[in-house]
């Protein structure tokens, strides 16, 4: 689970790494986008916030797909978009 291993990360380093990989997972799922569903975007996009909560600054390669779920027309797909780009504006 990436939370908890940030969680259990013993340094700051480690916990570096592991925000890399997850990183680089979501980078690999969004270049195929059109293969995920709207469940794994939502995912993708708020593991996304959470790195940029701690700290990262190179999370803005999902603005895209977060604009996409803006345009959904499911509310919670609206929520999970709206949200993440105003945390990502600021």
């Amino acid at each position: 689970n990436f939370i908890s291993d940030l969680r259990s990360a013993p340094t700051k380093e480690k916990e570096a790494a592991r925000v890399e990989r997850e990183l680089a997972n979501v980078r690999q799922r969004f270049a195929n986008a059109a293969s995920l569903n709207a469940y794994q975007k939502r995912k993708y996009c708020w593991k996304l916030a959470y790195v940029h909560m701690l700290g990262y600054s190179e999370t803005t390669f999902g603005m895209m797909e977060m604009i996409g779920l803006m345009s959904s027309s499911r509310f919670q797909d609206k929520v999970v978009g709206y949200l993440c780009v105003a945390l990502m504006m600021r």
